[in-house]
């Protein structure tokens, strides 16, 4: 669960050291700014610092194991066993993925479904991007860019500060990718996928010269029994969902920020009903997320006709054709005490 904080304690550091600089007080706008990722890092932070708590007594009670008093080596033996169980009841979340085996594990529900869709992957040069005027675009603004059209869609944007442009494009499942949940794909798969598509479109596949992979787009239906005693799920394990309102990421990420905030005002002994409140401070909002993301599949697929025209139209009249009605997911922040938007 720790493996990636050592980074995110640096950055907090940094931040702190921010805080400090009478250049950094006097503008308000950069100072909120650190005052708000220092707000959200400080759980995670302290849940880590904690967790290097118990390690460091571990360590230093293991240096009394060669001691020449027996009892001190016995009292050591029993302090270890003692720690080591603590941390073992920290370190028990399950999140390995939509296949996960502690969902099985503690009778979580395994049935995933298919989406009906399949996602074809690959990276471009942005190089080459850029020297196509009919392609440029992409490169000039960095912003997500999305096709729609009848039963798939298309999503282009910068990635490495424009080196290379991610590629998803979706379109409905083949029973290869079902059954095998992912594949290497062709060129000519790809290019077949979208024959008949904007030119645009074209001219950007046409320059995928790498490897393009093909994967399942499965889900789960939501559910709200992530624990058993001191094992919970997080991510895909606990809320698998299609990339439509682009959360699977982001959810496992609040899912984190509320973990370490529950985890971080507790002992090692006493994860149960941190654990606990967690859930409940979590599954209806990744239960929304799940639905939303599902209803706007058929958003996003409308067969050319009058629902179409009628979903153009509406995005058209939206500044930078952005659909405010889900901007309950982007706003607020899950963590006690600030504001979370709801639906």
């Amino acid at each position: 669960m720790f493996a990636k904080t050592k980074e995110i304690e640096e950055r907090y550091n940094e931040i702190e050291r921010h805080l400090g600089r009478p250049e950094i007080i006097q503008n308000q706008e950069i100072y909120q700014k650190y005052i708000k990722e220092h707000s959200f890092l400080t759980p995670i932070v302290t849940a880590f610092r904690k967790y290097q708590s118990v390690q460091d007594e571990i360590e230093s009670n293991i240096s009394l194991l060669n001691d020449p008093d027996p009892e001190m080596r016995k009292l050591a033996r029993e302090e270890i066993d003692m720690l080591r169980s603590g941390l073992t009841q920290l370190e028990k979340d399950g999140a390995d993925g939509i296949r996960s085996v502690v969902r099985a594990h503690i009778g979580g529900p395994t049935d995933v479904a298919d989406s009906g869709d399949m996602a074809f992957r690959t990276l471009l040069d942005g190089d080459a991007v850029r020297r196509d005027p009919a392609t440029r675009f992409v490169v000039d603004w960095q912003a997500g860019n999305v096709w729609f059209g009848p039963g798939g869609h298309l999503v282009v944007y910068p990635v490495r500060r424009q080196q290379l442009i991610n590629v998803v494009g979706i379109f409905p499942i083949s029973e290869d990718v079902s059954r095998d949940w992912n594949r290497p794909a062709t060129h000519d798969e790809l290019m077949t996928a979208y024959a008949g598509w904007d030119e645009r479109v074209i001219a950007l596949l046409s320059k995928a010269d790498g490897p393009i992979a093909l994967w399942a787009l499965k889900h789960q239906e939501p559910f709200a029994e992530w624990n058993r005693g001191n094992i919970t799920l997080l991510g895909d394990a606990a809320h698998s969902m299609v990339p439509y309102v682009s959360q699977g990421a982001s959810q496992s990420i609040e899912d984190a920020a509320v973990l370490a905030e529950e985890l971080a005002g507790i002992g090692p002994a006493d994860a149960a009903p941190a654990l606990d409140a967690y859930v409940r401070r979590r599954a209806e909002r990744a239960r929304t997320v799940q639905i939303a993301a599902m209803d706007n599949r058929s958003v996003f697929h409308l067969p050319d006709g009058e629902r179409q025209r009628e979903r153009d139209a509406r995005m058209r009249a939206v500044d930078k054709n952005v659909d405010t009605k889900l901007d309950w997911i982007y706003q607020g922040t899950p963590l006690r005490g600030m504001s979370l938007s709801s639906r």
